[in-house]
């Protein structure tokens, strides 16, 4: 007979904790255009709805949590350092 090796997966709670950043991070994470996150190969949802709770592989997720790089905050900065023409003064005057 042969036996099939479910893989292990985790609870966001339990998996948040165990790469030592809050749920939330975890999830926003996930949600970001450039997501280190793939559905398939990091996660999978456990009802067939995206509704669904998440279930985490842990080995696939902390490999690429450890390699993923946020881009550097001034490569994505959007205001001018307070060099705007229109200050909080003029609005509504």
């Amino acid at each position: 007979m042969q036996t099939y090796q479910i893989r292990t997966f985790l609870k966001t709670e339990e998996m948040s904790r165990a790469l030592g950043i809050s749920q939330r991070t975890l999830r926003e994470l996930r949600l970001q255009t450039n997501s280190p996150f793939t559905l398939g190969r990091h996660y999978r949802f456990r009802g067939t709805t995206p509704k669904a709770p998440l279930q985490w592989f842990p080995e696939e997720t902390d490999n690429a949590f450890t390699e993923f790089q946020a881009e550097h905050w001034k490569l994505i900065e959007t205001m001018d350092g307070g060099n705007a023409s229109t200050s909080y003064r003029s609005i509504g005057q």
